[in-house]
């Protein structure tokens, strides 16, 4: 007897396993990842053409238009039929009505007679029809000219009102810059004392001391959320003309006050340096060291921090940002400041810029310092410490 194969030994080929290099199954992945990103492109580029579509069908002006043109075609067509029926009518006279007769073929073959009645008011009838129609049709291409007529007019008031609004909005934004402009140059133009020196001859703190005019009791009871528990501040940027400014800088780092004292400031914040730098970089100069004024703004009520540069370098580099911190003596009269606070950063603009600080204490003394920051990332020196007295 013959030895029949076994299931096994059928089996045994099915069983193998196919084994595929990590390369073969790289492409095999990199073919159904282009695959499934061609339909998908496929599936967007055919929304986008049903998009199209649906924008085209939507355009209403078109589709007046192109219903206007049949109007048009449709009534010189009938007014063509109109004519020619006419003329024929007037040429060939009406037959007698008893001769007139309409043969009719069917199984039967029977002869039928129209009523001579009917006869007669075929024609009229039809001519009706038509001018009924073409009267109809003029007024709707009326109504239709019309209709556009209020869509152009339309139009033109949507575009007169938002000229109008833009107006307006451009006209109160150069209000506000010009009642801010004004505080600032009125803030700024207050001439300085001249500095009180120590009894060794010379100051021993640092900065440029302004003394800031005192509010009325009246206008402080008008703003009373001047004074504040906390210490916060507020920013708000804004570009300050140039040629309205004149302003007593004193260059001397050095001044004090009297009742004061010796104030005593504590060190400035570090800054960093980029550790990777383009070849750009050596084209340009770093950031040039900040000239900084404070002055006391009546309306709107708070501190202004204008600053513009020592000397303006031709070789100076494009600006980033500007960055500005404060610190405030925690107790009235001590001259003892805490740590500098960031008051954030202010994107670079035309110089001079100016920045408003809307909340502080009243009757301390407050230090400000500005630094500048160029788009490569480089840090120019700190400006002088500013100090103002806030007076109560």
């Amino acid at each position: 007897m013959k030895r029949l194969p076994s299931n096994s030994d059928s089996s045994a080929p099915s069983d193998k396993k196919i084994k595929l290099s990590q390369s073969e199954v790289q492409t095999l992945i990199e073919q159904e990842v282009q695959t499934a990103l061609k339909k998908k492109d496929n599936k967007l580029l055919g929304l986008l053409g049903k998009i199209q579509e649906l924008d085209e069908s939507l355009n209403y002006k078109n589709s007046i238009q192109k219903l206007e043109e049949r109007m048009n075609t449709v009534t010189r067509r009938a007014e063509a039929a109109i004519a020619i029926m006419t003329k024929t009518q007037k040429e060939n006279p009406q037959p007698s009505l008893d001769d007139v007769e309409i043969k009719r073929s069917d199984s039967s073959k029977d002869k039928r007679k129209i009523p001579p009645g009917k006869i007669s008011a075929i024609k009229p009838a039809f001519i009706n029809i038509c001018i009924c129609g073409l009267l109809s049709i003029r007024s709707m291409q009326f109504t239709f000219s019309v209709v556009k007529s209020g869509i152009k007019s339309m139009e033109k008031k949507v575009e007169f009102l938002n000229m109008m609004k833009i107006s307006k909005t451009a006209l109160t934004k150069m209000q506000e810059d010009n009642e801010s402009l004004k505080a600032v140059i009125a803030g700024l133009s207050e001439k300085l004392p001249p500095p009180v020196p120590t009894p060794n001859g010379s100051s021993d703190c640092k900065g440029t001391h302004i003394f800031i005019k005192k509010e009325t009791d009246h206008e402080a009871e008008k703003h009373p959320t001047v004074e504040d528990s906390k210490q916060s501040f507020e920013l708000q940027a804004m570009k300050v003309k140039v040629e309205h400014l004149s302003i007593d800088h004193s260059s001397s780092p050095n001044q004090t006050n009297t009742k004061q004292g010796t104030l005593s400031y504590p060190p400035l914040p570090p800054t960093t340096f980029p550790s990777v730098l383009s070849i750009e970089v050596a084209s340009y100069n770093l950031p040039g060291r900040p000239i900084v004024n404070v002055a006391l703004i009546k309306k709107p009520v708070g501190l202004s921090v204008l600053w513009n540069v020592e000397v303006k370098d031709p070789q100076g580099p494009p600006m980033d940002s500007y960055s500005l911190f404060m610190t405030m003596e925690k107790v009235k009269g001590s001259g003892v400041f805490p740590s500098w606070a960031s008051l954030g950063e202010i994107s670079a603009g035309p110089l001079p810029m100016c920045a408003m600080i809307s909340k502080y204490k009243l009757g301390h003394t407050m230090c400000v310092v500005v630094i500048g920051k160029d788009k490569f990332g480089r840090y120019g020196p700190y400006s002088e410490i500013v100090n103002a007295l806030i007076p109560e």
